[in-house]
């Protein structure tokens, strides 16, 4: 190794404005971003800074909820409000309530996904509404354009955003008919066209998506199904796929249908379900499939590759 190269990149780095470093730096990872925290204590400085804080990529551990109050007419409102998950954790937003959206009397939290999707009721004329989108640690906010459908229609609206793979974000409206609430198709927004495309059902004539949380992951939206599937579908509505679960995954819940969720770690999506006395954990890598169940304070796990997948990853 050549040791005045190493002494030259060195003075490279060192001569960089703290400007340039956090134009840089804004273009990474969160990941990442952590990391240079330990380089040196003026990076962590850099970084921790409430000004750069706002261009810096930023995770938070938590959720948004709607809050309702009263207001000064003493009629019921709804605000989104933050409750954090990691002690001691600093917000990249000072006002969970989103005062920058001007206008509304009602804003409720829809869905998050490196954004958040709110449903905001204008205070004129107050049976008017917006979809927006909007990022509260930068007060950056998006009004989504009229979608082409009647809005008694949409069963579902979710957000996919994902900012380590592209800039822009798409929303998903899922069309459900009015007897049994089977999905009949979709609307999808991106905000690359500014526009709402329609596409017809890509997935069996009875689907019915749970109402719980779901992942966008590699520009695909999952969702989980009353049938106990995990329904599939990419930004553009070509690709619509369903991933049957092991028979031993499903539990469902009288008042409350399937007691399931979706998450994604690592890059890795995850379905998890519980149940009295065990939890069932299924992991998709690497091509296989893993399945990890917790009975009586016991974990065993299998790893297999079922002719599903083959015929799902091909």
């Amino acid at each position: 190794m050549d040791p005045s190269g190493s002494k030259k990149r060195a003075s490279a780095a060192a001569d960089l404005t703290d400007d340039l470093i956090v134009e840089i730096l804004s273009r990474l990872p969160v990941k990442s971003i952590c990391r240079f925290k330990c380089v040196s204590r003026h990076w962590h400085g850099l970084i921790s800074h409430p000004e750069h804080r706002k261009k810096l990529p930023q995770t938070v551990s938590g959720f948004f909820y709607p809050l309702y109050l009263l207001n000064h007419e003493d009629a019921i409102t709804e605000i989104p409000d933050f409750v954090g998950i990691s002690r001691g954790e600093v917000l990249p937003f000072p006002d969970p309530s989103l005062p920058f959206l001007p206008g509304y009397r009602w804003i409720r939290p829809e869905d998050s996904s490196g954004g958040l999707l709110c449903n905001c009721w204008k205070e004129n004329p107050r049976d008017e509404f917006n979809y927006v989108v909007c990022n509260p640690a930068t007060d950056k906010w998006v009004v989504l354009p009229e979608a082409p459908d009647d809005l008694s229609s949409v069963s579902t609206i979710r957000l996919g955003f994902d900012p380590a793979i592209s800039s822009h974000f798409h929303v998903f409206q899922l069309l459900e008919e009015d007897q049994y609430g089977y999905i009949t198709g979709l609307n999808i927004y991106s905000s690359e066209t500014g526009v709402w495309s329609h596409k017809e059902n890509g997935w069996s004539d009875e689907v019915v998506p749970v109402d719980s949380r779901d992942v966008f992951m590699n520009e695909m939206l999952h969702l989980i199904s009353y049938d106990f599937t995990i329904l599939t579908l990419d930004t553009e509505g070509r690709t619509w796929r369903t991933i049957p679960l092991l028979d031993s995954m499903g539990f469902e819940n009288f008042c409350k249908g399937p007691v399931a969720f979706l998450g994604q770690s690592q890059r890795r999506l995850c379905y998890m379900n519980t149940r009295i006395g065990n939890i069932s954990l299924l992991r998709y890598q690497s091509g296989f499939l893993k399945t990890t169940v917790l009975v009586d304070g016991s974990f065993s796990t299998t790893s297999a590759l079922p002719k599903f997948l083959e015929r799902w990853i091909s």
